[in-house]
C-alpha cells in the first residue's frame, strides 16, 4: 500500500512528503525527531523513507504524526500541566499512535466500522 500524498486532519489539508535523505534533519531542532516532522505553517507531514525504516515503522511513524497534528489543531498540545517536558510528550504520542496502530490492525472491522464502511 502506497502513503498517501495528502491528508485533511481537523480541516487543515497536509501534504505527507517521504524523506529519503538520511542525512536530512527532520525536527525542529535539528535531528531531535530524526522520523518525522509535523509542520503546520508549511501544511506538511514528513517522514522517513521505507527504505530506510521499513513499511511498519512509516506507518507508525506516520500515525505518531497525525496525532501530533490532533493535539495541535485541537489546542490541547501545549496546555500547561499536560506533558512535563517535550521528552514526555513525545513518550505519550508515541504510545498512543503505536497502540492505535496495533488495534487497528488487529481489528479491520472496528476500522470498517468507525469509519462507516
Amino acid at each position: 500500500m502506497k502513503l498517501p500524498s495528502e491528508l485533511v486532519i481537523c480541516g487543515q489539508r497536509f501534504r505527507v512528503e517521504e524523506v529519503d535523505d538520511p542525512t536530512e534533519a527532520l525536527g525542529r531542532h535539528g535531528s531531535d525527531n530524526p522520523v518525522g516532522q509535523t509542520d503546520l505553517d508549511r501544511g506538511r507531514i514528513r517522514i522517513r523513507g521505507k527504505a530506510e525504516h521499513g513499511p511498519d515503522q512509516q506507518r507508525d511513524t506516520l500515525l505518531h504524526e497525525i496525532v501530533h497534528a490532533v493535539l495541535i489543531l485541537a489546542d490541547t498540545h501545549d496546555i500547561p500541566g499536560t506533558f512535563k517536558n517535550e521528552r514526555e510528550r513525545e513518550r505519550s504520542v508515541s504510545v498512543l499512535a503505536t497502540h492505535l496502530l496495533d488495534a487497528f490492525r488487529r481489528n479491520p472491522k472496528l476500522v470498517d466500522y468507525l469509519t462507516g464502511e
